[in-house]
């Protein structure tokens, strides 16, 4: 199987109310963290592909992840919404290969995303399927897509990210349950980032979405 990973650093961090991509997590930018433990998951897959995409304007993001060796594609200028960023980004990675199997979509503000749990999801991902972790009942904010499914992230309309892919391709949908909450956090208002920079909090389920399964949405952006 061939991998794909596309991080979303495209976004405006309107709830945290300043750019949450630079914030220090552990003395690194919040996205470089998240970068270097999706690299991590990926090393366990020889010729995995990874592609960020960023805003259409974005010289001090796309310089820090220039160093880190990334070139990252930059979403379109208009309209501005996840659905595009995503159809950008896995128009990038099917350039570079076309013969993916699987693309997983990671969220920037994932810090904490253990790699281990991340390969074990990508082994556990199908061409036919989308599949969402679930942890405590609790849906992912990590999904992986198969190659049947990617002419529908090419096409994704602007505003509603993967929630419509979900609603439409409902019986492609496949829940994996883990027993890790890491691909189920995520850091999206100043309180879950306090939280989770707390040394050795009891409890770092922060950001975990409340959502009925039949219902999942498991990347923001609506």
């Amino acid at each position: 199987m061939r991998y794909g990973a596309l991080i979303l650093a495209g976004g405006y961090s309107r709830r945290f109310r300043s750019d949450k991509r630079l914030a220090s997590v552990e003395g690194e930018p919040m996205l470089a963290a998240t970068l270097g433990r999706v690299r991590l998951a990926l090393a366990d897959h020889p010729g995995s592909l990874l592609q960020v995409v960023v805003r259409a304007r974005d010289p001090l993001v796309e310089h820090l992840l220039v160093q880190r060796g990334v070139f990252p594609v930059h979403a379109p200028p208009w309209p501005v919404g996840v659905g595009a960023s995503i159809a950008k980004g896995s128009e990038a990675l099917l350039q570079a290969d076309p013969h993916l199997d699987v693309i997983a979509v990671v969220p920037a503000d994932m810090p904490y995303l253990r790699p281990e749990i991340l390969s074990a999801l990508l082994l556990q991902s199908e061409r036919r399927s989308i599949t969402v972790p679930v942890c405590l009942g609790e849906v992912g904010e990590v999904v992986t897509v198969g190659a049947e499914l990617f002419p529908d992230l090419l096409s994704l309309s602007v505003r509603h990210g993967l929630k419509k892919l979900l609603r439409n391709r409902a019986e492609r949908v496949r829940y994996q349950l883990v027993d890790d909450t890491t691909l189920i956090r995520s850091i999206d208002s100043p309180a879950d980032f306090q939280a989770a920079i707390q040394p050795d909090p009891a409890d770092k389920n922060f950001g975990i979405p409340r959502r009925d399964l039949r219902g999942a949405v498991a990347t923001r952006g609506e």
